[in-house]
């Protein structure tokens, strides 16, 4: 059976090609016309070996949706049995009376293409019909691979969903067999970046890193809030309460806010403690990850699954992010171990108190690439080949 993945938003869908074809699914990935550069799977490979089960499509996006002819969408897919898709999957697929057997939402399909949000005249056709379509799509999708969020997200989500089953388990973000300590060692030996990072760690007593996009300003309880202001905030009262540990933080002009976070820095006299990275590719982040003691997440909302989350605790890092157990602890035995803060104080300490016991928190970070393989990446392959297997019984 001929199995499509549509859009790779977040590296998501190339991920799953690759733990698919390991399991000799004759998978493909489709990208949408409109994939950020970042998610290029080329940027997320050390090899080329699953490139001929990528194809790229001319729609996908909701500019396209009105230009786009339904038989085009409908040759395009015909000879696909099973569908999993993210984004406007859904609103593409309800144009040609299909569906799709598994949704796998990243956010903004659930939280942006859902509502008539007001954008330039000459879009707002396309973006309000897509909206129409997708609203009815997602709620025809047989099963919604969705991980748990928190209570307030999922009420609004489970009104979108319908009658769709839930899978409350994450989707793996990072491909294992490639994002190892071996492999990483081995394709990365004497490059420009590498030598740099030498240099930093050298010259530093703690490397702490944030891939997590700079969104920081407005309303705090919209879910897109990382909450960079208070790592920044927080790394001032560390330096000021500890002046002889040096540190540096690698973060990137990625986010809508990245120039406030710039001014903020320069503000509390972080000039020389925050690197600012170009917009970089996923497995150069990986690299920067592997080399660093501290991956920082988010601190305005808690959440347990993420791409930045699973990057660092599949390569068992210790991840600084704020988190909630009690909204997740129903759906786990246990939760992998974090170092858990939210306001700049919690922050400062929780720095603080890694450096003093970097041996006990190395050692504990362990267990995330424990957790990650049980409960996302065994988890997960194991449904889908389930579920594929009784598709083929019938």
């Amino acid at each position: 059976m001929k199995v499509a993945l549509l859009g790779n938003m977040n590296n998501n869908n190339y991920s799953m090609l690759r733990y698919l074809r390991d399991k000799k699914i004759e998978a493909f990935l489709f990208l949408f016309d409109d994939e950020a550069d970042i998610f290029d799977p080329i940027n997320d490979t050390f090899e080329n070996k699953y490139f001929d089960y990528i194809i790229q499509l001319e729609w996908g996006s909701y500019k396209k949706f009105l230009k786009t002819p339904s038989q085009k969408i409908f040759n395009d897919l015909k000879n696909f049995k099973f569908l999993i898709g993210c984004g406007l999957a859904p609103a593409y697929l309800e144009k040609i009376n299909r569906k799709l057997d598994v949704f796998v939402p990243y956010g903004a399909d659930l939280d942006y293409y859902t509502k008539y949000n007001i954008t330039y005249p000459n879009r707002i056709i396309n973006l309000w019909i897509s909206v129409f379509y997708q609203k009815k799509g997602i709620k025809k999708a047989d099963i919604w691979h969705l991980e748990y969020s928190n209570n307030k997200y999922d009420k609004i989500r489970d009104r979108l969903r319908g009658k769709s089953k839930r899978w409350f388990f994450s989707v793996p973000y990072v491909y294992l067999n490639e994002y190892n300590d071996q492999n990483i060692s081995k394709q990365f030996k004497n490059t420009n970046l590498i030598n740099k990072l030498k240099v930093l760690k050298s010259n530093n007593n703690l490397i702490l890193v944030s891939p997590t996009r700079h969104v920081w300003r407005g309303l705090k309880s919209d879910p897109n809030m990382k909450g960079t202001n208070y790592l920044i905030e927080g790394l001032k009262i560390f330096k000021d309460n500890h002046p002889n540990i040096s540190f540096k933080l690698i973060t990137f002009k990625y986010g809508k806010d990245f120039f406030y976070t710039q001014k903020l820095v320069e503000k509390l006299d972080l000039q020389n403690n925050v690197l600012f990275f170009d917009i970089t590719p996923r497995k150069d982040i990986i690299n920067i990850i592997f080399h660093s003691d501290i991956v920082c997440g988010e601190f305005q909302h808690s959440f347990l699954s993420a791409g930045v989350y699973f990057e660092c605790i599949s390569l068992k890092k210790n991840l600084l992010c704020f988190r909630n157990d009690n909204e997740f602890l129903k759906n786990y035995q246990y939760l992998y171990p974090i170092l858990n803060a939210k306001y700049p104080n919690e922050i400062a300490s929780k720095i603080y108190n890694y450096y003093s016991n970097k041996n006990y928190y190395n050692d504990k970070a362990k267990q995330g690439l424990i957790w990650y393989k049980k409960y996302v990446v065994d988890q997960s392959i194991d449904h889908y080949i389930n579920l594929l297997n009784k598709i083929n019984e019938k």
